[in-house]
């Protein structure tokens, strides 16, 4: 994270890829350089962290962390007008006929000599007949492949719930990546913030995703050690389906 954030231009200072220490990259293949932003995209998915301005840095986050604590009901849908919004929190819900049925994640393989590889995972509930793919720089083993594969599509369905919301100025420690607790409909619900804006006189406008990541914390960092997930108590619907390229 950091040599794609030196490569782009940023200095030290304004870089801070602390949460990342302990997160063992095998290899990165840097033969077409695209967008930065594209590239660090990439990173983000394989490894299960979040990228996002704070404070003049650019900061990798963790996902999965605990949440920072509760916004309270009465602050949402602040108004600088001094009155709250009839509506406090905006709620998105994806199209499910949009999601991908099946996820293909494109590697370098470190097990075949850094030869391109694919390792998918698909659903067999519902109908998603759609095709996402994921190309990634990355050098990872057969196992790694198949972990984000899997994560990845989980991911895409359990965070298929966006939010939107304003909040007073006195929540303005929160930031990008940040995890917290937000009332929706009578139930609490955990949520990520994705953006943090200032409207022209005064309150926070902010938008949230769902937030699933400490169901699929796991991490592809281990090469040739496959990652055994807990075992489950209910039946998960879903299937997993990988190749190893060969025909």
């Amino acid at each position: 994270f950091t040599d794609l954030c030196r490569s782009g231009g940023l200095t030290p200072t304004e870089i801070d890829a602390s949460a990342g220490v302990g997160i063992p990259v095998t290899g990165y293949v840097a033969l077409n350089r695209g967008a930065l932003q594209t590239e660090i995209e990439g990173l983000s998915s394989a490894f299960n962290v979040d990228v996002a301005e704070v404070d003049g840095q650019l900061r990798l986050m963790a996902r999965g962390g605990a949440s920072l604590g509760a916004i309270d009901a009465g602050d949402l849908g602040a108004s600088s007008r001094g009155q709250a919004n009839e509506d406090t929190v905006e709620t998105t819900n994806a199209d499910g006929s949009a999601l991908p049925g099946r996820l293909e994640v494109e590697y370098y393989n470190a097990e075949d000599n850094l030869q391109q590889d694919v390792q998918s995972a698909a659903r067999s509930a519902g109908d998603f007949q759609n095709l996402a793919t994921l190309s990634m720089p990355l050098v990872l083993t057969s196992m790694q492949g198949r972990v984000v594969a899997n994560r990845e599509l989980d991911r895409i369905h359990a965070e298929n719930r966006r939010y939107g919301f304003s909040l007073p100025m006195r929540y303005l420690a929160i930031a990008p990546g940040d995890v917290r607790t937000l009332p929706v409909e009578g139930r609490l619900e955990r949520v990520r913030i994705l953006s943090v804006g200032l409207a022209p006189i005064g309150e926070m406008k902010v938008k949230a995703i769902r937030d699933a990541a400490a169901s699929f914390a796991a991490q592809p960092s281990v090469v040739g050690r496959p990652i055994v997930p807990p075992p489950s108590t209910a039946p998960v619907p879903t299937v997993f389906r990988a190749w190893s390229g060969e025909a």
